[in-house]
């Protein structure tokens, strides 16, 4: 039976309903839910901060981890040309291999834009280590939802500081589970980029020994990371600065 925190680390970036939605008490409310306008009405008529999720940011199983029940997050669609969803060259500390966003030419993301307020936004800055594992970048890119009444005159996201894990080719490694326009490699899954930087950093090492050692050991995680690093694409401070 796989343990509680392998599946944490493999089932990332979780699950997530298409935008638009309400986080709020927890729940996800969907505009078919008898109580979602209720919730709307709850939304409040304060400045929001319009930031992208890359990868499990947009998943409920993840903000609950991040935000109190109270909290109350509107989710909405966004398109992003010239932009795709790839892994970053670390490990989160719950094993994961997670996602960034990367410069990529001639591609459009689909992905959802959270809703913050400033005290969320400052949590969310909290448990993505800004200037340790994450900057938060800001694009003079108008953000709108007719949906909640929501505007911004710009977008955020969080660029990974150790650049984009590589595939042997030499590649960002995209992530599976986002829809991308004109994306002609194949996304991996978490499962999938796992086997890829145990067979690269640990040959023949069991795929559960390899995340427990990247979850118990510190050292051990930066030295990885430190090794994904050699042959990552290291960002580029214009993109998103």
């Amino acid at each position: 039976m796989i343990s509680d925190r392998l599946k944490r680390a493999l089932d990332y970036p979780y699950p997530a309903p298409k935008p638009p939605w309400i986080f709020s008490d927890h729940r996800v409310f969907t505009p078919g839910d008898p109580l979602f306008q209720k919730v709307f009405q709850d939304i409040g008529s304060q400045a929001r901060h319009a930031v992208v999720a890359a990868g499990s940011n947009r998943a409920p199983d993840q903000l609950r981890r991040k935000f109190e029940p109270q909290d109350i997050v509107p989710v909405s669609m966004v398109t992003l040309r010239d932009v795709d969803t790839v892994y970053s060259a670390h490990f989160s500390a719950y094993g994961s291999v997670p996602a960034t966003l990367t410069e990529a030419a001639g591609l459009s993301l689909r992905s959802a834009v959270l809703w913050l307020t400033d005290e969320q936004l400052e949590r969310m800055n909290e448990t993505e280590a800004l200037g340790v594992n994450y900057r938060l970048g800001w694009i003079a890119r108008p953000a709108l939802s007719r949906r909640f009444g929501l505007k911004s005159p710009r977008t955020g996201a969080y660029i990974s500081l150790h650049g984009a894990l590589t595939d042997d080719d030499g590649s960002a490694v995209p992530l599976a589970g986002f829809t991308v326009r004109g994306r002609k490699r194949r996304g991996l899954t978490q499962q999938e980029v796992q086997k890829l930087v145990s067979d690269r950093l640990h040959p023949g090492s069991a795929m559960e020994d390899f995340i427990g050692m990247t979850i118990d050991n510190t050292d051990e995680r930066n030295r990885r990371r430190d090794r994904l690093k050699k042959t990552a694409i290291l960002p580029d401070d214009t993109f998103w600065p």
